[in-house]
C-alpha cells in the first residue's frame, strides 16, 4: 500500500501541471526572501560604474524556443569585446567578481521561472551556438523538458567535481530528461546549486559544451 501511495505521489509531483505550480511557488518565495539582497546588489552595480543593472542573454529553452535569460551585470560593456573571452578579466567589475563567485548574478533568473521560460530544476539553458554543437539526438532529448536554474550540472560539481566534463554533463542531462527526477533528487539538485554558490563558482569549471566554447558573461 505504501509503495502504491509513494508511486502515485511521485507521478503527481512529476506532472507538468504540478511542476509548474511548484515552480511558481518556489520562484516567488525566492524573490521575496532575496528582496533585501537584490536591492543591495542593484544599488552596488549602479554605484560602481553607473551602467545597466541587468544583462539579458539569448538562451534556448524547451522545444528549442529562444528566450532572454536575465542576470545581474558583472562586466563592463566594452564595444567589440563581448565575444572575446581573453578580455573577460579586464571587463569584470570589482563587485561583479563577487556576485559571480557567489552565484548572485543568477538571482534574476527566478523571474524567468515565473514567466515560464525556465523551471527551478532542469538542464542548464545554453546559448544557441553552444546547443548546436551537441549531437542532434541528444539535443532533442535535452530540449524536450524545461531548462532549469538547478540541475545535473550543479549536482555533479558538488558530488563528483573531478568527473565534470562536457561529455558527462550532456550524458547526465539526457538521463535527466528521459526520466523525471524523484523528490529526493530534485532537492539534491537545488541543494547542489546552493552549495556551489556558497563555495564559490569560480573554483569550478564553466558550463561545458563539447568543444568547451564558453562565451563571456557580462
Amino acid at each position: 500500500m505504501l509503495h502504491l501511495l509513494s508511486n502515485s505521489a511521485t507521478k503527481l509531483i512529476q506532472s507538468p501541471q504540478t511542476k509548474r505550480v511548484s515552480d511558481i511557488i518556489l520562484a516567488s518565495m525566492a524573490l521575496i526572501l532575496s528582496y533585501p539582497l537584490r536591492k543591495i546588489i542593484e544599488h552596488q552595480i549602479k554605484k560602481e560604474d553607473g551602467g545597466d543593472v541587468y544583462y539579458p542573454q539569448i538562451r534556448v529553452g524547451k522545444n528549442g524556443q529562444e528566450f532572454k535569460m536575465w542576470k545581474y551585470r558583472s562586466m563592463k560593456n566594452v564595444e567589440g569585446a563581448e565575444n572575446d573571452p581573453s578580455q573577460d578579466a579586464q571587463r569584470k567589475t570589482r563587485f561583479g567578481r563577487f556576485i559571480r563567485a557567489k552565484g548572485f548574478d543568477e538571482i534574476p533568473q527566478f523571474w524567468n521561472v515565473l514567466y515560464g521560460d525556465m523551471s527551478m530544476v532542469g538542464p542548464r539553458p545554453r546559448m544557441i551556438k553552444e546547443i548546436e554543437k551537441i549531437p542532434e539526438d541528444q539535443r532533442k532529448i535535452i530540449l524536450s523538458v524545461p531548462q532549469g536554474i538547478f540541475g545535473p550540472y550543479q549536482n555533479a560539481q558538488i558530488y563528483r567535481p573531478g568527473e565534470v566534463t562536457a561529455e558527462s554533463t550532456i550524458k547526465r542531462e539526457v538521463e535527466f530528461a528521459q526520466g523525471a527526477p524523484s523528490i529526493r533528487r530534485a532537492f539534491l539538485y537545488v541543494g547542489g546549486g546552493l552549495m556551489v554558490a556558497l563555495r564559490g563558482k569560480e573554483d569550478h569549471k564553466p558550463f561545458a559544451t563539447p568543444q568547451n566554447d564558453i562565451s563571456p558573461r557580462p
